[in-house]
């Protein structure tokens, strides 16, 4: 029968050096873990507070309109440092033929929900609008700028209008929950005024940013 053990490693780079250096697999102090449903946690779960924890509410209850974060398939062309900047290179794409503008971007090959073409559409449609021009959450404490029509297959690949519709409207703020997608557990918790990007912590570390509007407006209700 398949057994699970567990340990934990805290301290500095040099002591955990150390000690991987110093101990094997036959040294280690396991903990012997007896996963059960419906989570089937890969650590030490003191189960006995868990009728107590669902007592409370789900977050999904509470605040029912929410969603990953926006997903633009192009970070590169879609987020920029500054609304100049975007906005001048919106101008640009824009007019460039879709090849010319693919290969100067360097945006690879179309896919199912972006595509150069779609996406040249989408910001010729709205005319470089700079109300359209947004700020967005795009990494804790990295404001950046996007370009936000909330057309899906658009400039953006996946805006997920119905909660950024939210979001934008003045004084609102979203709460941002960070959950592994390995271990399905909340991480982070960051709070914002702003859209925010689905990788709102980092796109490296297998996280995924639902975002929660604090206050919901008529038309999405």
């Amino acid at each position: 029968m398949t057994k699970i053990y567990h340990a934990d490693l805290w301290g500095s780079r040099e002591d955990k050096y150390r000690y991987l250096l110093e101990n094997d697999v036959t040294t280690v102090e396991w903990t012997e873990l007896t996963p059960e449903a419906p989570f089937y946690m890969f650590v030490p779960q003191n189960a006995d507070s868990r009728a107590e924890y669902e007592v409370g509410w789900k977050i999904t209850e509470i605040m029912p309109v929410n969603s990953v974060g926006l997903y633009t398939a192009r970070d590169e062309l879609a987020i920029q440092w500054a609304r100049d900047e975007l906005r001048e290179v919106l101008l640009d794409f824009s007019s460039l033929t879709p090849e010319i503008a693919r290969d100067k971007y360097k945006l690879g090959d179309d896919s199912r929900d972006w595509q150069v073409a779609l996406a040249q559409k989408d910001v010729q449609s709205s005319q470089v609008n700079s109300s359209k021009i947004q700020p967005i959450s795009y990494r804790p404490f990295d404001t950046r700028f996007t370009y936000y029509t909330g057309k899906s297959r658009g400039f953006i690949c996946m805006p997920r209008p119905d909660v950024m519709y939210h979001v934008l409207q003045k004084d609102n703020l979203g709460i941002n929950l960070c959950r592994q997608i390995i271990s399905k557990s909340w991480s982070h918790i960051l709070i914002s005024s702003l859209i925010a990007d689905n990788c709102y912590v980092s796109n490296k570390s297998r996280e995924r940013n639902y975002l929660f509007s604090l206050y919901n407006l008529p038309k999405y209700c």
